[in-house]
C-alpha cells in the first residue's frame, strides 16, 4: 500500500471543533487520520483482488 502522510483535518469533514479543546482536537485529528488509513487500505485490497 501506498504510504499517504496528507494531513487530514476535521474542517475538511466540515466538522466543527470550536467548542473542543486542543486535546480533544488532537485525539479527533488522530481518530480521523487512523480511520482515512483504513479505509485506504480496504479500498487497495480491493483493487488488488480485481
Amino acid at each position: 500500500m501506498a504510504e499517504n502522510n496528507q494531513k487530514i483535518t476535521s474542517n475538511e469533514f466540515g466538522i466543527d471543533t470550536s467548542k473542543l479543546s486542543k486535546e480533544q482536537q488532537g485525539k479527533l485529528e488522530e481518530s480521523l487520520s487512523v480511520l482515512i488509513d483504513a479505509a485506504r487500505a480496504v479500498i487497495d485490497e480491493h483493487k488488488r483482488a480485481k
